[in-house]
């Protein structure tokens, strides 16, 4: 469905996991989906940040690896993960978010960059 994995690190998807279509999974610093996850259409998932040739002083090139744990739903589309970044167990994120730092389980974020909406806890996980 035109998704496109790249770069030379592991990329490990777990079972009943989808991916929506014009997605980017990037494995250059090593990528790992877990189990039961939806990633919705045209979302970028980045391990790695670079440019040719090098800027002096700029912390977050490199290679990172990037985890979203088990049920994890990246919510519509258009959702941009860092390099880095960890989505814990059940965490939801709303369409049209850049999530620049790791989040809590069971809970949802959204906007750029993304921030803990505290008024919902995350339905996808059955109590």
């Amino acid at each position: 469905n035109h998704v496109t994995i790249h770069g030379p690190g592991n990329c490990i998807i777990g079972a009943r996991t989808w991916v929506g279509q014009q997605s980017a999974l990037d494995a250059t610093g090593e990528l790992e989906i877990g189990a039961d996850c939806c990633i919705g259409f045209n979302c970028q998932i980045w391990s790695h940040v670079g440019r040719v040739p090098k800027l002096p002083n700029i912390r977050f090139q490199g290679k990172n690896k990037t985890i979203l744990k088990d049920k994890v739903w990246l919510q519509g589309g258009l959702i941009t993960v860092n390099p880095g970044v960890t989505l814990e167990e059940g965490c939801v994120v709303f369409s049209n978010s850049a999530v620049n730092h790791n989040t809590l389980p069971n809970k949802v974020y959204g906007g750029i960059p993304a921030k803990l909406i505290e008024k919902f806890d995350s339905p996808y996980i059955a109590e």
